[in-house]
C-alpha cells in the first residue's frame, strides 16, 4: 500500500522527497481449524524444582483440550535424556532455567524469550502462565491442518510415515518448516535417572516423603529425537503455497532398540523457523501414540492391541476403567505411583466378551501421579491417572 500527501496545510510543499509512504499489508481470507498447543518443558534430573512442574504440565494435559507435551532435558545442567536438539532449543530460545517452558514457542508480550518460569511452589494449577497460554493458545484457530499416516514394522522396528500440511488460508510470510518429534513415555533406569526433590520435606506436598533425590523415578513424555533437525525441513511449504494442498514430508527411521515401542509417541510440528524471537511460532502439531496410529498391539506375533480408558481423571475417589473383550479373558488391575511402587492390584478373574466397566477406589492414595496398568491375558497395556482430592 502507498499513502502520499501534496499542499500541507494549503501550502507549498517544501520537501517533495518525503511525500509517500510504503507499507506492506497482509491480509488472508480468515479461514482456521483447530489448534493443538505445544507445551515444551525444559527439565532435568538435577533440577530439584521440576517435579512440581510434573504436576503442572499433567494438569494441563488433562485439562486443555489439544495441549501436546514433550519434556526436553536441558537447560539446567544436563541428564542421560539430554541430547542436541534440546540443548539447541535451550541455546536458541530458553532462558537457561529449569523448569521453564514454552507454549509453541510464542514470544508473550512483557517476555525477554519464547520460554518462561511458572510458579514453583503454586497448588491451585490454572493460575500458572503455562496454563493460561496453554489453554487461549488452544482457543486461537490456526491456518494449517497437520496430519500423520503411514506404517510400522513391528519386527524390524521400521516407521514409514508421511507429515501432510494442508493450509486452509495462507500464513504469515516466513520460513515454515516441517519436522517430526520422537518421544516416549515411562523412562526410567539407574542412578542417573534419580530425580532431585526439593518437595521431599514439603508437608502435604505430592511429592513429599518419596526422597531426595527420587530413587526409580518414571519420566514422562521425553524428547528422543527430532527429525531431521531441531527446527525441521523447510523445504517442504512453498512460500507461495496452495490453499487447500497436500504438502508432505516422509520419515523413514528406524526406532532405536532402547526405546520401549508400546510407549512412543509421534509428534508433528509446522512451525516457522526464525532467526529472530519473534518469529519461531509452532503454527499446529499433531500427537499420535505408535500403537494407536497404527492400529496393532506392538508385538510380533500381531496380537490385538488393548486399549481402555479411565474416567474421570483426574479423580478424587472413583475411576473407572472401560474397555472391550474381543473373548472371555482374565482381567487384572494393578496401580504403581510415580516411584515405581505399587500401591494396589486387583485380580477381576475371568470376564465375558464385550464392553466392560470396572470400578477402582483411589481416594486412600495420595494426591498426585499414578500408572494404571489394565492386563487382559498376556496382553497389558498403562495409563496416567492422576488423584486430585
Amino acid at each position: 500500500m502507498k499513502v502520499w500527501t501534496s499542499g500541507p496545510n494549503g501550502a507549498v510543499d517544501a520537501d517533495v522527497t518525503n511525500d509517500t509512504l510504503s507499507k506492506n499489508i497482509f491480509v488472508n481470507i480468515g479461514q482456521t481449524v483447530s489448534r493443538s498447543a505445544l507445551l515444551e518443558e525444559f527439565t532435568t534430573v538435577p533440577c530439584g524444582f521440576c517435579p512440581n512442574a510434573t504436576l503442572i504440565s499433567e494438569y494441563i494435559l488433562n485439562n486443555v483440550q489439544n495441549s501436546i507435551l514433550v519434556g526436553l532435558h536441558a537447560c539446567f545442567n544436563t541428564d542421560a535424556m539430554t541430547n542436541n536438539e534440546a540443548v539447541e532449543l535451550c541455546q536458541d530460545l530458553g532462558n537457561s532455567s529449569a523448569p521453564s517452558g514454552m507454549v509453541d514457542r510464542v514470544l508473550f508480550e512483557g517476555e525477554a524469550r519464547p520460554t518462561f518460569g511458572i510458579n514453583f511452589d503454586v497448588s491451585q494449577n490454572s493460575v500458572n502462565p503455562w496454563f493460561t497460554r496453554a489453554r487461549d493458545r488452544t482457543a486461537d484457530g490456526a491456518p494449517v491442518n497437520v496430519d500423520i499416516k503411514g506404517n510400522y514394522n513391528a519386527v524390524t522396528r521400521t516407521i514409514d510415515i508421511d507429515v501432510k500440511s494442508n493450509f486452509v488460508d495462507y500464513p504469515l510470510p516466513g520460513d515454515i518448516s516441517v519436522s517430526l518429534m520422537i518421544v516416549e513415555d515411562s523412562v526410567t533406569g539407574g542412578p542417573a535417572y534419580n530425580q532431585r526433590n526439593f518437595y521431599n520435606a514439603r508437608a502435604g506436598h505430592p511429592f513429599a516423603g518419596l526422597g531426595d533425590p527420587i530413587v526409580g523415578y518414571v519420566h514422562e513424555h521425553v524428547l528422543r529425537q527430532i527429525l531431521p533437525s531441531t527446527y525441521g525441513d523447510a523445504t517442504v511449504i512453498p512460500s507461495s503455497l496452495v490453499i487447500n494442498t497436500d504438502y508432505t514430508r516422509n520419515f523413514n527411521l528406524s526406532l532405536n532398540n532402547s526405546y520401549d515401542e508400546s510407549q512412543v509417541y509421534l509428534v508433528a510440528v509446522v512451525a516457522y523457523r526464525g532467526p529472530n524471537l519473534e518469529e519461531y511460532e509452532v503454527l499446529n502439531a499433531k500427537e499420535v501414540k505408535l500403537t494407536e496410529l497404527f492400529g496393532v498391539g506392538i508385538s510380533e506375533n500381531g496380537a490385538d492391541r488393548v486399549s481402555f480408558e479411565v474416567y474421570p481423571n483426574p479423580s478424587k475417589d472413583i475411576t473407572n476403567i472401560s474397555f472391550d473383550l474381543s473373548d472371555r479373558e482374565n482381567v487384572a488391575v494393578s496401580v504403581r505411583d510415580i516411584t515405581g511402587k505399587e500401591v494396589m492390584s486387583q485380580d477381576f478373574g475371568v470376564m465375558a466378551q464385550g464392553n466392560q466397566r470396572i470400578a477402582i477406589n483411589v481416594s486412600a492414595l495420595s494426591n498426585g501421579i499414578y500408572f494404571t496398568t489394565l492386563q487382559i491375558g498376556d496382553k497389558q497395556v498403562t495409563r496416567k491417572i492422576t488423584v486430585n482430592k
